[in-house]
Protein backbone atom coordinates (compact mmCIF):
# COMPACT_ATOMS: atom_id res chain seq x y z
CA UNK A 1 0.00 0.00 0.00
CA UNK A 2 2.64 2.54 0.61
CA UNK A 3 4.59 1.83 -2.15
CA UNK A 4 1.59 2.23 -4.21
CA UNK A 5 0.84 5.74 -2.36
CA UNK A 6 4.72 6.86 -3.20
CA UNK A 7 4.39 6.03 -6.74
CA UNK A 8 1.23 7.60 -7.28
CA UNK A 9 2.67 10.50 -5.56
CA UNK A 10 5.68 10.29 -7.81
CA UNK A 11 3.57 10.14 -10.70
CA UNK A 12 1.28 13.11 -9.81
CA UNK A 13 4.73 14.86 -9.07
CA UNK A 14 5.56 14.53 -12.83
CA UNK A 15 2.71 15.02 -14.38
CA UNK A 16 2.22 18.17 -12.96
CA UNK A 17 6.03 19.26 -13.68
CA UNK A 18 4.98 18.26 -17.11
CA UNK A 19 2.03 20.22 -16.86
CA UNK A 20 4.21 23.34 -15.73
CA UNK A 21 6.11 23.36 -18.69
CA UNK A 22 4.09 22.51 -21.08
CA UNK A 23 1.85 25.66 -20.49
CA UNK A 24 2.62 28.83 -22.68
CA UNK A 25 4.53 31.03 -20.47
CA UNK A 26 2.03 34.46 -19.89
CA UNK A 27 3.31 37.70 -21.12
CA UNK A 28 2.37 41.06 -20.90
CA UNK A 29 4.25 42.48 -23.66
CA UNK A 30 2.26 40.83 -25.84
CA UNK A 31 -0.79 41.73 -27.71
CA UNK A 32 -2.64 38.31 -27.71
CA UNK A 33 -1.98 38.15 -23.89
CA UNK A 34 -3.26 41.09 -23.19
CA UNK A 35 -6.71 40.78 -25.03
CA UNK A 36 -6.93 36.99 -23.29
CA UNK A 37 -7.19 38.91 -19.86
CA UNK A 38 -9.26 41.42 -21.46
CA UNK A 39 -11.83 38.34 -22.27
CA UNK A 40 -11.39 36.79 -19.44
CA UNK A 41 -12.78 39.95 -17.34
CA UNK A 42 -15.79 39.87 -19.44
CA UNK A 43 -14.39 42.20 -22.45
CA UNK A 44 -14.39 42.57 -25.79
CA UNK A 45 -11.48 42.80 -27.18
CA UNK A 46 -10.36 42.32 -30.71
CA UNK A 47 -6.66 42.85 -32.17
CA UNK A 48 -6.82 45.01 -35.39
CA UNK A 49 -3.54 45.16 -37.43
CA UNK A 50 -2.01 48.80 -37.44
CA UNK A 51 1.30 50.50 -36.87
CA UNK A 52 1.36 49.09 -34.10
CA UNK A 53 -1.33 46.44 -33.66
CA UNK A 54 -3.72 47.32 -31.36
CA UNK A 55 -6.65 45.99 -29.48
CA UNK A 56 -10.06 47.37 -29.42
CA UNK A 57 -11.71 46.95 -26.07
CA UNK A 58 -14.91 46.66 -25.15
CA UNK A 59 -15.84 47.30 -21.32
CA UNK A 60 -18.90 45.64 -20.05
CA UNK A 61 -20.63 49.01 -19.58
CA UNK A 62 -19.94 49.56 -23.81
CA UNK A 63 -17.13 52.37 -23.01
CA UNK A 64 -14.78 51.54 -26.28
CA UNK A 65 -10.82 52.18 -25.76
CA UNK A 66 -7.72 50.93 -27.19
CA UNK A 67 -4.39 49.50 -25.94
CA UNK A 68 -1.80 49.58 -27.94
CA UNK A 69 1.84 47.89 -27.24
CA UNK A 70 5.03 50.13 -28.08
CA UNK A 71 8.83 49.52 -27.86
CA UNK A 72 8.66 46.00 -29.09
CA UNK A 73 11.35 44.09 -29.83
CA UNK A 74 12.31 40.36 -30.32
CA UNK A 75 8.28 39.62 -29.81
CA UNK A 76 7.60 41.52 -26.63
CA UNK A 77 6.48 44.74 -25.90
CA UNK A 78 7.66 47.30 -23.12
CA UNK A 79 5.36 49.47 -22.54
CA UNK A 80 1.04 48.99 -22.82
CA UNK A 81 -1.02 52.88 -24.08
CA UNK A 82 -4.25 52.61 -22.93
CA UNK A 83 -6.87 55.37 -24.62
CA UNK A 84 -10.23 56.21 -24.72
CA UNK A 85 -11.95 59.27 -26.81
CA UNK A 86 -15.11 60.65 -26.16
CA UNK A 87 -17.25 63.41 -28.87
CA UNK A 88 -16.83 67.04 -28.54
CA UNK A 89 -18.62 68.04 -24.86
CA UNK A 90 -18.28 71.02 -22.62
CA UNK A 91 -14.70 70.39 -21.50
CA UNK A 92 -12.81 73.43 -22.27
CA UNK A 93 -8.68 73.37 -21.90
CA UNK A 94 -8.47 75.01 -18.50
CA UNK A 95 -10.92 72.08 -17.00
CA UNK A 96 -8.79 69.66 -18.72
CA UNK A 97 -6.24 71.43 -17.01
CA UNK A 98 -7.60 70.84 -13.74
CA UNK A 99 -8.50 67.35 -14.27
CA UNK A 100 -4.75 66.76 -14.89
CA UNK A 101 -4.05 68.59 -11.62
CA UNK A 102 -6.25 66.04 -10.11
CA UNK A 103 -5.35 62.65 -11.27
CA UNK A 104 -1.57 61.11 -11.44
CA UNK A 105 -2.38 57.98 -13.56
CA UNK A 106 -4.83 59.14 -16.61
CA UNK A 107 -3.87 62.16 -17.80
CA UNK A 108 -6.32 63.81 -20.32
CA UNK A 109 -6.31 66.13 -23.28
CA UNK A 110 -8.50 68.06 -26.09
CA UNK A 111 -7.75 66.51 -29.72
CA UNK A 112 -9.86 68.60 -32.18
CA UNK A 113 -12.27 69.56 -29.59
CA UNK A 114 -12.70 66.38 -28.47
CA UNK A 115 -11.69 64.58 -25.60
CA UNK A 116 -9.54 61.94 -24.61
CA UNK A 117 -7.85 60.10 -21.32
CA UNK A 118 -4.65 58.00 -21.42
CA UNK A 119 -2.70 55.71 -19.11
CA UNK A 120 0.75 54.14 -19.99
CA UNK A 121 2.50 51.33 -18.41
CA UNK A 122 5.75 49.51 -18.22
CA UNK A 123 5.20 45.81 -18.96
CA UNK A 124 7.98 43.30 -17.54
CA UNK A 125 8.87 39.81 -18.25
CA UNK A 126 7.26 38.56 -14.51
CA UNK A 127 4.17 40.05 -14.96
CA UNK A 128 1.44 37.54 -15.08
CA UNK A 129 -2.23 37.88 -15.91
CA UNK A 130 -3.34 39.18 -12.58
CA UNK A 131 -0.81 42.03 -12.99
CA UNK A 132 -2.12 43.01 -16.34
CA UNK A 133 -5.63 42.61 -14.73
CA UNK A 134 -5.45 45.15 -11.61
CA UNK A 135 -3.76 47.46 -14.55
CA UNK A 136 -7.10 46.86 -16.39
CA UNK A 137 -9.01 47.52 -13.25
CA UNK A 138 -7.05 50.93 -12.58
CA UNK A 139 -7.98 51.87 -16.57
CA UNK A 140 -11.59 51.18 -15.96
CA UNK A 141 -11.79 53.28 -13.03
CA UNK A 142 -9.69 56.06 -14.33
CA UNK A 143 -12.70 55.91 -18.07
CA UNK A 144 -15.20 55.64 -14.94
CA UNK A 145 -14.36 58.79 -13.45
CA UNK A 146 -13.04 60.71 -16.77
CA UNK A 147 -16.65 60.26 -17.41
CA UNK A 148 -17.99 61.79 -14.33
CA UNK A 149 -15.88 64.38 -15.11
CA UNK A 150 -17.00 64.46 -18.59
CA UNK A 151 -20.45 65.48 -17.15
CA UNK A 152 -20.09 68.25 -15.53
CA UNK A 153 -16.39 69.08 -15.53
CA UNK A 154 -16.68 72.14 -13.28
CA UNK A 155 -18.77 70.30 -10.78
CA UNK A 156 -16.45 67.45 -10.88
CA UNK A 157 -13.29 69.30 -9.94
CA UNK A 158 -15.04 71.72 -7.04
CA UNK A 159 -15.85 68.31 -6.06
CA UNK A 160 -12.10 67.91 -5.54
CA UNK A 161 -11.58 70.81 -3.74
CA UNK A 162 -9.63 72.69 -7.17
Amino acid sequence: MRITTLATAALAALLTVSAAQAAPKFDSGSINDVAKVMQADGMKAEITKGKPDYIVGTTTDGVKFMAELYQCDTGRCQVTVYTAFWGPGKATAEDMNGWNSWTFMCPAFLKEGKPFVTMGVQTAPSDDAQAVELELKRWVGCMDSFQDFLRDPKAFLKSKGL
